[in-house]
């Protein structure tokens, strides 16, 4: 009877360490991917009322993807705050760029939010408060983040997640 209980025993462990170390496993996997997520098509950008970015800065961080082959179809700004395309529900294929409408809190300097299904996103927004609109590359690696990128820990690299070790680098990382 106690050797019966005993394998019961082991069996039930051996089963949850397998099944958590499985899920661990996964998880690391999908959430270490660098490109996780990817457009149907060019998405349009929407500068919402709320921010102060001026179309020449965006334009700027643009041309920091364009050069590197990811692209949008073109840029609008959102005059109205109370019933302009920002104030309306989400659609798809678009980027909003906002101030900070309460999502960057804490230490950070902005914040992008995809909305996905699957591996393609629906749409994004950015948050980054109109203080830090002007900070070296913010725009590129919030950018980079709506683009589907994830953070990759390199100094130098545009999609650190440290502000002070990002840098203009942008490569693929070499799969181990």
């Amino acid at each position: 009877m106690k050797r019966k209980l005993f394998l019961i025993l082991v069996i039930v462990i051996s089963f949850l360490v397998g099944n958590i170390s499985t899920h661990y496993v996964l998880s690391h996997y999908f959430n270490s991917k660098f490109k996780g997520f990817y457009w149907q098509e060019d998405p349009i950008i929407v500068i919402c009322s709320s921010s102060k970015i001026k179309i020449s800065k965006l334009e700027e961080s643009l041309e920091y993807w364009k050069e590197k082959g990811y692209y949008t179809k073109y840029t609008i700004e959102d005059p109205s705050p109370s019933n302009g395309i920002c104030s309306m529900q989400k659609l798809d294929g678009f980027i909003y760029i906002n101030d900070n409408l309460g999502m960057v809190t804490g230490n950070s300097l902005a914040i992008t939010e995809r909305s996905y299904d699957g591996v393609e996103i629906k749409y994004v927004d950015i948050e980054i408060p109109n203080e830090n609109l002007y900070l070296d590359l913010l725009l590129e690696h919030e950018l980079g983040h709506a683009f589907g990128f994830n953070h990759y820990n390199r100094i130098g690299h545009i999609m650190n997640p440290t502000y002070e070790r990002m840098g203009e680098e942008f490569y693929f990382p070499k799969r181990d």
